[in-house]
């Protein structure tokens, strides 16, 4: 009932077990991919500098809310892996980010009858926030179906993972179960509540993390203009403050100029 795709992942998969040991691998290959998009529930964690600070494990759900695309040209990463950051009742791995930029995403099989494997990617990663100038383009990357469920103004943020390395472990130790479908909490909270109050209410409890550390950039008291700025109109705004910024440079340079040229005229 899976068909070929699928087979094609259980023999890499069964390879791995006879294999009975790590592998770290030059590339993200399309098994890992078919494997990634079968799971569904993945984990990202993170932690700050600090020897006493708070480390952090966070399990994401919800089909559609991550995509994997190439790496930036050039660079030496394996690959580029973005996720939808829609809530939560917490921002520690932003705040991580901001500090440090260290991550790592972890996959594991679950599924009844399949062959045990656990991937993880580490990397480094940052966050965009929407209002910011490659927001839109971040955003669009994700499934129409995730986008419409998750609107832009709604989301909190985009997690992007530049990854550094690839490696598979055993999980023979990860317990099998069935999973009976994603919750609905998140989408339901998301169609019955405008953007305002979703912000309002994530400013009570996501400005700083356990540690007391900032999170998103919104909440920098610098920052108004982003806190304003819808999804998408970013160029708009951004043309507008330059346009100001421009007309009051000439403002200042004629008035400059006509304090200076008066002494001689009257002369």
């Amino acid at each position: 009932g899976h068909g070929p795709r699928f087979l094609v992942v259980e023999d890499k998969v069964w390879e791995f077990v006879q294999r009975g040991k790590m592998k770290v691998f030059d590339d993200l290959e399309d098994s890992h991919r078919i494997f990634m998009e079968a799971q569904p529930v993945f984990f990202v964690g993170t932690a700050p500098l600090s020897s006493t600070g708070h480390i952090n494990v966070s399990p994401k759900g919800l089909r559609g809310t991550f995509v994997v695309g190439p790496a930036p040209e050039g660079s030496p990463f394996k690959c580029t892996f973005s996720y939808l950051d829609v809530g939560g009742s917490g921002l520690e791995t932003v705040a991580h980010l901001r500090e440090n930029g260290r991550i790592v995403i972890m996959f594991m099989e679950t599924r009844v009858g399949s062959p045990p494997k656990i991937l993880r990617l580490h990397g480094h990663g940052e966050w965009v926030e929407a209002g910011e100038p490659t927001f839109s383009r971040r955003f669009d990357q994700f499934p129409r179906e995730a986008q419409e469920m998750f609107p832009a103004e709604k989301v909190r943020n985009i997690v992007v993972v530049q990854v550094e390395r690839v490696a598979d472990s055993c999980g023979y130790g990860v317990p099998q179960w069935s999973n009976v479908e994603d919750r609905t909490i998140f989408p339901e909270r998301y169609a019955a509540v405008s953007p305002e109050q979703i912000w309002e209410n994530r400013s009570k409890y996501s400005k700083t993390s356990l540690d007391g550390n900032p999170t998103l950039r919104r909440y920098d008291p610098r920052n108004l203009a982003l806190r304003l700025v819808p999804h998408g109109r970013w160029a708009d705004v951004a043309g507008g403050m330059a346009l100001g910024v421009v007309t009051s440079c000439l403002a200042m340079f004629f008035l400059t100029k006509g304090r200076l040229v008066a002494p001689s005229s009257s002369a």
